[in-house]
């Protein structure tokens, strides 16, 4: 089953080596909520460092993924910027607990959005984080603390399974 998974959505354990670090810096800025924006920088820079230097070897054998599959992965980029930078200076003023909640609320949309660049695992990945994210915006009694540390969880585990994709790791290759 993985194996078929990953040769549709060859992308993924790029993206499960991105997601994961992000969603460990996202749990370590819950238990140090003061670095909390300090954290999820390192965690994207660091991401992005692990993409690049283990993407590769974790992709072995795998052919390239489609011009649509890049198409959404950009779009979904794309989208997540203008998120910030025009839904953000809007709910700032409402205070920290409104920019939390917002804040995982872009990104968990975002995910939404690369459905046809990884598939199921993404979008499951965007369904729990928004729905996450929304529980913390309606419901008071939620914190935006617990949200955060629950959004780091879930992107430490739909990471790692969508690492778990990984011909090196299924033990084969295309070759």
């Amino acid at each position: 089953m993985l194996h078929s998974y990953v040769l549709r959505y060859p992308m993924t354990p790029y993206a499960g080596v991105f997601i994961t670090t992000v969603g460990a810096c996202v749990i370590a800025g819950s238990v140090l909520p003061n670095y909390r924006d300090s954290l999820v920088w390192v965690g994207f820079a660091l991401g992005t460092i692990l993409l690049v230097g283990f993407g590769g070897i974790l992709s072995n054998g795998l052919h390239s993924p489609s011009f649509l599959q890049v198409s959404f992965l950009g779009l979904a980029i794309v989208l997540e910027i203008a998120g910030f930078r025009y839904v953000m200076p809007a709910v700032r003023p409402r205070g920290e607990r409104a920019t939390l909640s917002v804040t995982l609320g872009i990104v968990g949309a975002h995910f939404l959005v690369m459905l046809p660049a990884f598939g199921p695992l993404i979008g499951a990945l965007g369904l729990a984080c928004t729905l996450n994210a929304l529980g913390s915006w309606f419901l008071f009694a939620y914190r935006a603390g617990v949200a955060w540390l629950i959004d780091g969880c879930l992107k430490l585990l739909l990471g790692i399974a969508m690492i778990a994709t990984s011909p090196l790791l299924l033990g084969w290759s295309r070759q």
